[in-house]
């Protein structure tokens, strides 16, 4: 039960631009987890980011364009 409560925080977290999203944080959970070992090319910035290729306020901008 709370790894599924868990799982639900950080989903809920990565809709939201604030200081705890754990992507904006380099932070390893499960679904980024899977974010990373997904291999589709929308996400490659999210594989720069982690492998710190890309500054913080760079992953900002690409999240907020691709919410857009």
């Amino acid at each position: 039960m709370g790894m599924v409560r868990e799982i639900n925080n950080v989903l809920a977290d990565l809709k939201e631009w604030k200081e705890k999203n754990d992507l904006i944080n380099c932070k390893f959970t499960l679904p980024i987890s899977y974010l990373l070992n997904n291999k589709d090319e929308e996400l490659d910035f999210v594989h720069e980011h982690y492998a710190e290729h890309i500054e913080r306020s760079e992953i900002l901008k690409k999240l907020l364009k691709q919410a857009l």
